[in-house]
């Protein structure tokens, strides 16, 4: 399975440093400039994980990570922000974000959040695939 990534952040140097370093780990990445490219990408794309800047012009990161995981709620959003406050990483928390990164952050933290991210999406692909197989065997069982 190729693990998808969107970046969305207003800031061209940090989406291009950041497809960089996840493409060298092997993930496929897109990149988007605000939320409304990313609301499009995301009906083509279906990310496993989607990374947002908090401060973006037209759409601000929070309002982006209730549409996307209206729209794809599978995916795990992972909130950056360089305006980092207790209060905004918990109301991100709150709203469904999978973690939340203060930049500048240092890359392996980075790296291995998104690895987390990984496996968690993995287990769950593990779990809903046994789930389906259960129902199945169940509804072949002779009553």
């Amino acid at each position: 399975m190729t693990f998808r990534v969107l970046v969305v952040d207003d800031e061209a140097s940090l989406q291009f440093a950041l497809k960089e370093l996840l493409s060298r780990q092997g993930f496929q990445v897109e990149t988007a400039k605000d939320g409304f490219d990313a609301l499009a990408i995301l009906g083509t794309f279906d990310p496993h994980v989607v990374l947002v800047d908090y401060s973006m012009p037209k759409m601000n990161g929070l309002e982006l990570l209730q549409r996307a995981r209206a729209n794809k709620p599978d995916a795990l959003v992972i909130m950056m922000t360089a305006y980092g406050t207790e209060a905004l990483a918990v109301e991100c928390m709150k709203s469904g974000a999978y973690d939340y990164f203060v930049k500048p952050f240092n890359n392996d933290d980075f790296e291995a959040g998104v690895a987390e991210a990984r496996r968690f999406a993995r287990l769950r692909a593990a779990v809903v695939e046994a789930q389906i197989a259960a129902t199945q065997a169940n509804a072949a069982r002779p009553r």
